[in-house]
């Protein structure tokens, strides 16, 4: 059976594709909105972000056996921050643009 989309255009319409092969035997591939990416790519998301602590502050904040390092807070760490300022900042506008002309802000209704 052929479907209409081949695996490159629904990598490039939905950010990834999932496949693999099933219990039965038989391959199998879908779409995903989530996208693979390696350390390196991941790191480079936020390439000139200034190290936000310091190795006594890293050392404080450690827990128990924790071997959190500078190198894993600025390739993990900070991308990932980036990336929730980035979605809180989009959250934020979304909700301004919707709230309608007249400026009000609306309140959940009560039952």
């Amino acid at each position: 059976m052929h479907s209409i989309l081949d695996e490159r255009d629904l990598t490039d319409a939905c950010g990834g594709l999932r496949s693999g092969v099933a219990e039965n035997g038989e391959r199998y591939a879908h779409a995903t909105p989530f996208l693979e990416m390696d350390r390196a790519a991941w790191a480079a998301l936020a390439p000139t972000a200034a190290h936000p602590l310091s190795e006594q502050e890293l050392v404080r904040l450690r827990g128990l056996g924790d071997t959190l390092d500078l190198r894993e807070v600025a390739d993990v760490y900070v991308p990932l921050s980036r990336l929730l300022n980035l979605y809180a900042v989009g959250a934020r506008e979304l909700h301004r643009s919707t709230r309608g002309s007249s400026g009000r802000t609306t309140s959940p209704r009560r039952s």
